[in-house]
């Protein structure tokens, strides 16, 4: 039994198919190519590109760029042509469609460029918040206002620059280095020039203002429970109606019975927190007007015999 069994493991047999890269890349390529048919060129561009990952051909290549240029994604058509030229495809036609497709949609783009002045540089270049790294310029850009920011080491080092780039046409951008950032004023010094002398701190609300703020929020917060609890009393009332009239009937009132359980309970929630508001409201007021009849003791002033007195 053991010669057998060392030629089993020496030959485990056919590769299941969702391993096989080849079969698997065919698989997804006739998905990719039945939406493609269906005028779903988005989806049938990434279905082409996760084929080609799968296993290489330029057929699922050229469907990708072909899919992403139907769907009007015009500058990943192009990365891919870019890709797609890279090969040598000996197919018929393929290879001029290609070109004539490169060539038109070229005409759709325009491009940026920069300039970096001696002496100055800069850690990382967005286009249009995308970073972008100095090999690929100059880089495509669809028509129109683009903005192009360059960033240093530090947090201050910013520029940012915004202008139109037509289609056909290369933008260049000047980078000359960042602009030193405006000097922060010191503290200014207290009367007499005592640094020691600290600035004066705000007041704190008082104690009574914040409870009568407290009481009015509790206030706002009960009524708008009363007004949702009177709503859904409605409601629950409405539907034991319907469930109590339609009571005896063929077909059960499964679904108005249903209702009223869930509005009643809904209620009775609804009771519990807005006797929990009201309750809050009155503690609120009360601590509100017991606090502001102390102030008021407290700043009361009286005329007696010897003057005033606090």
């Amino acid at each position: 039994m053991s010669a057998p069994d060392e030629r089993a493991a020496d030959n485990p047999g056919p590769t299941p198919p969702e391993l096989d890269p080849i079969k698997r890349a065919r698989t997804i390529f006739l998905e990719a190519r039945d939406r493609f048919y269906e005028d779903a060129f988005g989806e049938a561009g990434e279905l082409f590109l996760q084929s080609f990952t799968a296993y290489p051909s330029l057929e699922a290549l050229y469907g990708a760029a072909n899919s992403f240029e139907r769907n009007g994604d015009i500058l990943i058509a192009l990365e891919l042509y870019d890709r797609y030229f890279t090969y040598v495809d000996d197919h018929p036609t393929r290879p001029a469609s290609a070109q004539r497709s490169y060539r038109a949609l070229t005409r759709l783009v325009g491009r940026v460029d920069i300039e970096v002045a001696p002496g100055a540089s800069f850690r990382t270049l967005k286009i249009n918040g995308k970073p972008v790294a100095k090999a690929k310029l100059p880089a495509r850009v669809l028509p129109g206002v683009v903005r192009v920011e360059f960033l240093g080491d530090e947090t201050w080092q910013r520029e940012q620059l915004d202008t139109e780039v037509l289609a056909g046409a290369t933008a260049v951008f000047k980078f000359s280095g960042f602009r030193q950032p405006p000097k922060m004023p010191g503290p200014a010094l207290p009367p007499g020039g005592n640094p020691d002398i600290k600035p004066d701190t705000p007041p704190r609300p008082r104690r009574s203002q914040v409870a009568t703020n407290v009481f009015w929020a509790g206030l706002g917060m009960t009524a708008a429970s009363g007004v949702a609890l009177t709503t859904l009393g409605a409601l629950t009332i409405r539907e034991r109606n319907r469930f109590e009239s339609e009571l005896g009937m063929t077909p059960y009132p499964a679904d108005h019975e249903a209702n009223f359980q869930r509005y009643r309970q809904v209620t009775n929630v609804l009771i519990g927190v807005t006797s929990g508001l009201a309750a809050f409201t009155i503690v609120s007021g009360v601590i509100a007007l017991s606090s502001r009849r102390r102030a008021s003791q407290r700043n009361k002033v009286s005329l007696g015999p010897e003057g005033l007195h606090f």
